[in-house]
């Protein structure tokens, strides 16, 4: 029986790997594993060798294939949750960023205003001290 990979995943078989469109030649007993029969009924693989357009009937009632939709739920329940923590991860770092972006700012203004009041006040003192020193220079000179 040759089967061909029409999925988009890699799909191991034994020890040989069919890529994307990749065929693989195999006997009566490996084409009867429940897992190959289950990958022909999601329509990843295809028998080259059987007629076209033919439906293939699907035993919903396997148990093969109830624990296939069992794990592949549960993947994607696992991956929709993996998406949404680490969503909600990027929206926390986000806040958290802009949140210390915040307060870097506000203490940088809060810096460059007790600067200014610094030299605002030496400026003063020093106005101040030239003044008296005119003083005592012109009383100095009387």
């Amino acid at each position: 029986m040759k089967l061909v990979n029409v999925s988009t995943k890699i799909i191991n078989i034994g020890t040989s790997v069919v890529m994307p469109g990749g065929t693989i030649e195999v006997d009566k007993a490996t084409a009867g594993c429940p897992a190959i029969k289950l990958f022909i009924e999601q329509g990843k693989l295809v028998d080259v060798a059987a007629p076209a357009n033919v439906a293939t009937v699907v035993d919903t009632e396997d148990p093969v294939f109830k624990k296939a939709v069992e794990e592949a739920a549960a993947r994607m329940v696992a991956e929709a949750n993996a998406k949404k923590a680490a969503e909600e991860a990027a929206a926390k770092e986000a806040e958290e960023a802009a949140k210390k972006a915040a307060e870097e700012k506000a203490a940088a203004e809060a810096k460059k205003k007790a600067e200014e009041e610094a030299a605002k006040k030496a400026a003063e003192e020093a106005a101040k001290a030239g003044k008296e020193g005119a003083k005592e220079g012109t009383k100095a000179g009387k």
